[in-house]
């Protein structure tokens, strides 16, 4: 018997006692009791520490399962933490994914601002003829510098803009044979913008041409400069501004008041007034804002002044 108590090995916990024993009395009474007693406690002893290393290993693999939270980096919004992490990895993935998706549809940002292209909507074609303008080159940088993406930038413009032309709170862009047409109307006379020549639209360039001259007249009579010479001028490219100069003549004519030069005369055209003309789009017969009628009083007056060219 007491060789299996001393010969058990140390995992049982009984050698462990055996040998405490032996080491606490060396009679062989306290061998028998004491040792043999401390055998026992020891045993016991080795067999509850055994136990308790079993259970708390238990109990830790229950804590880590049921009471230990997953990992959360500082500042994880609420919604993307989950009860473990295989459902916040979910959460995180489906949010990941999602900016993914968005991001593939927004297209990319140029590399540099000529990189965006604009293609106009039907209603906006008439402002954006000239892929130059400087407007939409600064549109470009500014849509550049804040990262927005070629698709965003054409829908962005065309989005912003057409409404407002819908809507009429942007003036439609110069077209002279609309304000020529406009003229027509107001005067009961027949434009035909399709062809040249006829009744109808030798009558409006004659009338044109008339409106142009008192203008030039009236700047000469009234001796406006600059700024306020060009308004006046101006007033002959619009319909409206026809109307009131054939208003103004005609007030003229009752006074008995005469608008520089002579009635009839060359219509105020001198060597200035010439050089003035010279870039005038009004005489390119290549401008869309062509005028025969003006371009047949500029031609006559350099006859008159400086003779056959």
């Amino acid at each position: 018997m007491w060789q299996q108590i001393l010969l058990r090995s140390p995992e049982d916990g009984g050698a462990g006692g055996g040998n405490d024993g032996g080491a606490g009395g060396g009679k062989l009474a306290a061998a028998a009791g004491g040792a043999g007693a401390g055998a026992g406690d020891g045993g016991a002893g080795g067999q509850g520490g055994d136990g308790q290393s079993g259970s708390g290993g238990q109990g830790d693999g229950q804590g880590n399962g049921d009471g230990a939270q997953p990992y959360f980096p500082n500042g994880m919004p609420e919604h993307l933490r989950g009860k473990d992490e295989k459902e916040t990895l979910d959460k995180l993935f489906g949010a990941f994914d999602g900016y993914r998706q968005r991001d593939a549809t927004r297209g990319k940002v140029p590399d540099n601002a000529d990189g965006y292209t604009f293609t106009p909507s039907e209603v906006l074609k008439p402002f954006f003829a000239n892929e130059k303008d400087p407007a939409m080159a600064s549109a470009r940088a500014a849509a550049h510098k804040h990262g927005i993406t070629g698709p965003q930038f054409e829908g962005f413009v065309n989005d912003v803009y057409t409404p407002l032309v819908e809507k009429g709170l942007i003036p439609k862009p110069y077209d002279p044979h609309d304000e020529l047409d406009k003229l027509g109307k107001a005067l009961g006379v027949s434009y035909d913008r399709t062809k040249q020549g006829g009744a109808g639209n030798e009558q409006i360039a004659r009338i044109a041409t008339e409106a142009h001259a008192t203008a030039t007249n009236l700047v000469a009579t009234l001796d406006l400069k600059d700024s306020a010479a060009a308004l006046v001028e101006s007033w002959a490219d619009e319909a409206d501004g026809v109307l009131v100069l054939r208003a103004i003549q005609g007030a003229f004519k009752e006074r008995g008041l005469q608008l520089g030069g002579q009635p009839g005369g060359d219509g105020g055209w001198t060597k200035d007034k010439l050089k003035q003309m010279d870039g005038d789009p009004r005489i390119d017969p290549d401008s869309p804002r062509y005028d025969k009628g003006l371009r047949q009083q500029y031609d006559d007056a350099y006859k008159r002044i400086y003779g056959s060219r």
